[in-house]
């Protein structure tokens, strides 16, 4: 079966088969790349076969792995360090940036450690836990976070915040520390002016709701 290769990651390539399936392989190819692949490798569940149509139809557009690898959600959190992560319309994490120059190493270590396409919980869980040992949060003293989502769809954002919030506590749970998790979600509206002021979703968002 003939496929069009969308993204490649980790040595596996996702793959976009000419019957509108995605497909992961343990294998890496050149993005655009087609190739013949033998189906029922590594198939993606089965939710996320209503919205392949979709992703057949951009890449006849020229969309291709643009529209796979593309962010349509975005999750700050702020603890000492800020970090956005950005998730493509599977809820998939496909990106991290740090609002710190600080926090360059924080990433590095995270794209080196983190899974393919990780959850949000996971990417949250993973940079708290090198965020403890950075020494960026505490076991000794109380640490402070704060979570914001961002999606045009505002239920969808209250869902991955409380992810992200979930995850911090279950990682300093763990740690046998004590932290305060501010939640909260926000319009894109917002995070375009905070990014213009230079500063977090989630910090723009409580900075807002003081009085």
């Amino acid at each position: 079966m003939k496929a069009v290769v969308l993204e490649v990651k980790n040595n596996k390539s996702v793959v976009l088969m000419d019957d509108g399936t995605i497909e992961k392989i343990n294998k890496v190819y050149e993005v655009g790349q087609e190739i013949d692949v033998k189906p029922s490798i590594v198939k993606f569940p089965k939710k996320y076969l209503a919205i392949a149509a979709s992703f057949a139809l951009a890449f006849i557009l020229g969309a291709g792995g643009y529209v796979y690898a593309a962010p349509t959600s975005y999750v700050t959190m702020d603890a000492r360090l800020s970090f956005e992560f950005g998730l493509n319309v599977f809820d998939e994490v496909v990106s991290i940036v740090s609002l710190n120059p600080e926090g360059e190493k924080i990433v590095a270590d995270f794209n080196n450690l983190s899974s393919f396409h990780p959850t949000i919980d996971e990417a949250v869980a993973l940079t708290s836990e090198l965020l403890y040992d950075a020494n960026y949060l505490s076991s000794d003293s109380k640490s402070e976070v704060i979570i914001s989502a961002v999606s045009s769809d505002a239920n969808k954002s209250a869902i991955l915040s409380e992810k992200a919030k979930n995850a911090v506590s279950e990682v300093s749970s763990k740690r046998g520390a004590t932290s305060e998790v501010a939640a909260a979600i926000a319009s894109p509206a917002t995070r375009e002016q905070a990014m213009s002021e230079g500063k977090s979703t989630g910090a723009r968002t409580q900075m807002v709701a003081r009085p």
